[in-house]
């Protein structure tokens, strides 16, 4: 990618978790990126394509960088450990109500994917550790089984709409998910 089309969708990075990006304009962007809004439009045609192509880059280094975890780790205890910590990390610093609800209602499109991509990954990451661990750390039961309940999972709870109904935070929700993934839910 251009270095210029590098710095525009960092400041989209930067700017999104903060204002969502409704909200956000063209000239707050030019500014953050450093530059005019007349170069920032000989780079991109619209905001629009400056989301679609900073969700791009973003599930781009989250895919690679869920690969690179899952085969390079001894265990799938390892695996899920370093995964949990990096999604907590990412939710913590990117991933806010205000932004999901703009994504989920002003950019359905952009959202739909983000959600399929969620969905691919959590049958990836279930099925690739089981494969990993070849069963032996695992309760006795069918990873596609697994897969669909954290996929089904990360779909029903991780939305705006869950979490504004019930007065929650995106890092509490992803906190939770995740405490019952890794521990179940029973004492």
């Amino acid at each position: 990618m251009f270095p210029i089309k590098d710095r525009i969708i960092d400041a989209l990075f930067r700017l999104a978790p903060k204002k969502g990006i409704y909200h956000l304009s063209m000239d707050e962007l030019a500014a953050e990126a450093g530059m005019s809004k007349r170069t920032v439009y000989r780079y991109f045609r619209s905001k629009d394509e400056i989301i679609e192509a900073t969700v791009e880059k973003l599930l781009h280094q989250v895919s690679t960088y869920v690969i690179k975890t899952v085969e390079e780790t001894e265990t799938p205890e390892e695996a899920l450990t370093k995964l949990l910590n990096a999604f907590l990390n990412i939710s913590h610093k990117y991933i806010t109500y205000q932004l999901m609800e703009d994504m989920s209602s002003r950019y359905p499109h952009i959202w739909r994917k983000i959600d399929e991509f969620r969905a691919k990954n959590a049958v990836l990451i279930v099925t690739s550790m089981y494969k990993k661990g070849e069963g032996k750390e695992f309760r006795d039961i069918n990873p596609l089984i697994t897969a669909e309940v954290v996929k089904a999972s990360i779909q029903a709870i991780l939305n705006p709409d869950f979490i504004l109904r019930n007065n929650l935070t995106s890092e509490e929700v992803i906190k939770q998910l995740l405490s019952i993934f890794k521990n179940g839910f029973l004492k």
